[in-house]
């Protein structure tokens, strides 16, 4: 494996504008997978894979060593491990960093009784969180609008923690569409409700919409949705931060699923 030193080398200055820029990521449909744990997550989804990217001593780390010789026929691409940590943040020594190829949007729907509709989440952080929590309870599709945050950038992907590979995402949809399609209850928080999150049957199929962080679910997204619930809130705050509310109503429905 030849050596690279050098930022001025084209593929490294791909690879820096892919981490930088969402419109880079839309126009070459990839995306940058930073660490052991998300690239193994990513390899063993059978998500394609552009490049393998390592620093200098990462060959020596054993986890590394052990992928290289299950994803033998990926030839990966050696920086030196000053470069690498210019570029990445993770410490050379761990350093495996996939380059791979964004899902085509017609492949990424499916069915189940179970779906997240995000209306507008904008800070990066928050949106990973809510795919971890959904992944985590179950949720077989998430969709988002055209608002989001950008899901495949790096803030999204180190949140979401290997969320991507594990749920069926629809990125840049209208969710009025996607509410009038779907079966079952329709969730939706709203201070305003007089119903409690608690006094509704969710064990069997459900949509629950999440909304952007100030304004919360658009009004029009409210006015369709079949149930406007209240997380119960004694204390003397005035809302939930978005990722937090999600947590809440997500593990009801699988409290009561599990009853």
């Amino acid at each position: 494996m030849s050596l690279i030193t050098s930022r001025q080398n084209p593929l490294i200055k791909h690879v820096a504008k892919l981490l930088e820029s969402p419109r880079e990521r839309r126009k070459h449909q990839q995306f940058v997978v930073e660490g052991i744990h998300l690239a193994q997550l990513a390899m063993e989804s059978g998500w394609p894979v552009t490049q393998l990217i390592l620093a200098e001593s990462a060959p020596r780390h054993p986890e590394v060593a052990a992928m290289l010789a299950v994803y033998g026929a990926v030839q990966p691409i050696l920086l030196s491990d000053g470069l690498f940590q210019q570029l990445f943040e993770i410490q050379p020594n761990v350093g495996i960093v996939v380059l791979m190829s964004q899902p085509l949007q017609s492949a990424m729907t499916r069915g189940g009784d179970f779906s997240v509709l995000l209306d507008d989440i904008q800070d990066p952080g928050n949106l990973g969180t809510i795919m971890r929590t959904a992944v985590a309870a179950g949720v077989s599709n998430i969709y988002l609008s055209q608002g989001c945050a950008d899901v495949w950038s790096p803030k999204v992907l180190r949140a979401a923690m290997g969320a991507h590979f594990q749920v069926q995402l629809s990125c840049d949809v209208d969710l009025l569409s996607v509410l009038e399609a779907l079966n079952g209850k329709m969730l939706v928080t709203d201070l305003a409700a007089k119903q409690s999150l608690y006094d509704v049957d969710l064990r069997g199929p459900v949509g629950m919409i999440f909304g952007n962080e100030g304004a919360g679910v658009s009004e029009r997204l409210k006015a369709v949705a079949g149930d406007k619930v209240l997380i119960p809130m004694p204390g003397k705050v005035e809302s939930l931060n978005v990722a937090a509310a999600a947590a809440i109503c997500l593990f009801e429905c699988v409290r009561q699923r599990c009853l």
